[in-house]
């Protein structure tokens, strides 16, 4: 008999699932909706797997959540408005998917209320420059290294008196 602390990937406390670290794994099938069931979740990666299907719209209920890494699968669709629950939210992975659109408003709140949100997706068939911030706006993309993988974030300027160029 083992409990969900016992299980690879899972990290659990007082008895709470709250890490949910399924990356590299190999895992093929949709994204499953029950993952919105562990309401105290902070972490989600399920990065680099063979992940199919859309964003599920319940994931917006995981209000704890800092961590989101969707990043390197095969989902496809837009990424959906449903961020804004998610204050404690710093990072959302979605690039190397077969996502399109523009970045949700939800996003771009975060991106606007946080100097350190890291926010990644394949800015060649999302809007990536949909958001603004203060008087500044949402620039082109860099590329940098997160230690696993090439990701593209964001650059900001900023209009502080001059503009500044902010790297996040």
């Amino acid at each position: 008999n083992t409990s969900e602390s016992d299980w690879a990937g899972i990290t659990c406390s007082s008895g709470v699932v709250v890490e949910i670290d399924l990356s590299m794994q190999s895992l093929a099938g949709k994204v499953p909706d029950e993952i919105s069931k562990f309401s105290s979740l902070v972490k989600l990666d399920l990065f680099s797997n063979k992940l199919t299907g859309s964003i599920p719209l319940p994931y917006g209920t995981l209000s704890e959540l800092s961590h989101m890494d969707l990043g390197t699968n095969l989902l496809t669709g837009t990424i959906p408005d449903i961020f804004y629950s998610m204050e404690d939210l710093v990072k959302a992975y979605f690039d190397v998917n077969y996502l399109v659109g523009i970045t949700p408003k939800s996003i771009c709140n975060n991106i606007d209320k946080k100097l350190d949100f890291v926010y990644s997706a394949d800015c060649d068939k999302i809007d990536c420059a949909s958001c603004t911030r203060g008087s500044g706006f949402i620039g082109s993309l860099i590329g940098h290294s997160d230690g696993r993988r090439q990701v593209c974030s964001t650059y900001l300027w900023i209009f502080l008196g001059a503009p500044v160029l902010v790297i996040i």
